[in-house]
């Protein structure tokens, strides 16, 4: 008879049990976590998408994206911390239909009132932002109809990666 079988299957059987009483513990709910979601969910490159589609929210949160239209420049407003520049947003206009979403990026804006542009990045939900940010968002909305105060673009973010 094989001595080294029983021990084994012991082995094998704790290490199932103790990896379950760590997944509840650690209160596993099943749920991946948010950004593996995120880079499940997201091709490798970004989908092209129209300016109205940010609007309209047929494109949510969590997705990589690149959309053209007219920077404008003047719409832009300075995001800090403890007085330190962090970031900039400005608006994404598409000069046909007058749709509007607001990119966050990181690099310094350029002197000029707008210009074109090609954004790639992923979209965010607003509500995370602070409440100024928010106001702005919601007053942008207020004077171009066409726009969306709970979702922005972030230039240049990517989705995570998982390990291979």
């Amino acid at each position: 008879m094989n001595e080294t079988w029983p021990r084994w299957q012991g082995r094998i059987g704790s290490s199932k049990a103790g990896r379950v009483r760590r997944a509840v513990r650690a209160g596993y709910t099943g749920e991946p976590h948010p950004s593996l979601q995120t880079a499940l969910n997201n091709p490798t490159q970004p989908q092209r998408v129209q300016i109205g589609q940010l609007v309209s929210e047929e494109i949510g949160k969590d997705q990589y994206v690149t959309a053209a239209g007219i920077a404008v420049y003047q719409l832009s407003y300075e995001e800090t911390e403890n007085n330190k520049h962090v970031a900039s947003y400005y608006g994404l206009l598409n000069a046909a239909t007058g749709d509007l979403i607001f990119v966050r990026t990181k690099q310094p804006l350029p002197t000029v009132e707008q210009e074109a542009a090609t954004i790639t990045g992923m979209t965010a939900p607003s509500r995370g932002l602070s409440r100024c940010h928010q106001e702005r968002f919601a007053d942008a909305a207020r004077r171009w109809s066409d726009s969306n105060p709970n979702l922005y673009l972030a230039d240049g973010e990517k989705p995570a990666r998982p390990a291979s």
